[in-house]
């Protein structure tokens, strides 16, 4: 028998499996198990993890495992679900605290922006906050220094998606 935590945002599901507190073992076929539909608990993949106990200043470390057993390397959403799971233990309760901060100052600065006619007075501040959110998320978890654009490259291209759309401008050829 495992322990197990599941949770669910933008339409993936992982499995939050802690070694403290399991003897689960991490082997592609076991998680290909337990992420099976029909004959296991049913995810998209696995966070194991903390990998060591968790102290103040140090990052946490935790395996991301595909639901065929294979290396994730990184998921945004993985990731904020197991911030989430830190979240909720007491001790990491200052995570919650910083993240409703977060929003608060998101949901301040739209409306502030909508009041002030800035921002269309329609808008949806739920649906424009997660937006926000989760675009900035985006390109900050997968931004390499090393990699083919730029900072500026990838902020523009985010711009012009949001501002242009991505249909062909009319009279472009490209």
């Amino acid at each position: 028998m495992i322990d197990f935590f599941k949770y669910q945002a933008a339409g993936n599901d992982y499995l939050v499996i802690d070694p403290r507190y399991t003897d689960f073992p991490v082997t592609p076929e076991a998680i290909r198990l337990v992420c099976d539909r029909h004959r296991g608990i049913g995810a998209d993949g696995v966070l194991y993890g903390p990998l060591e106990t968790p102290r103040a200043g140090v990052p946490v470390a935790l395996d991301l495992y595909n639901s065929d057993g294979s290396d994730c390397g990184r998921s945004g959403n993985g990731l904020r679900m197991f911030a989430l799971h830190l979240a909720e233990q007491e001790r990491f309760g200052y995570i919650r605290e910083r993240l409703e901060e977060f929003r608060q100052l998101w949901y301040d600065v739209l409306k502030a922006g909508m009041s002030d006619g800035i921002f269309r007075r329609d808008l949806d501040v739920e649906l424009a906050y997660r937006f926000l959110r989760d675009t900035v998320w985006v390109g900050v978890s997968w931004y390499r220094p090393e990699g083919s654009l730029g900072i500026d490259s990838i902020a523009a291209q985010y711009l012009s998606i949001v501002v242009d759309g991505i249909s062909p401008r009319p009279g472009s050829t490209k």
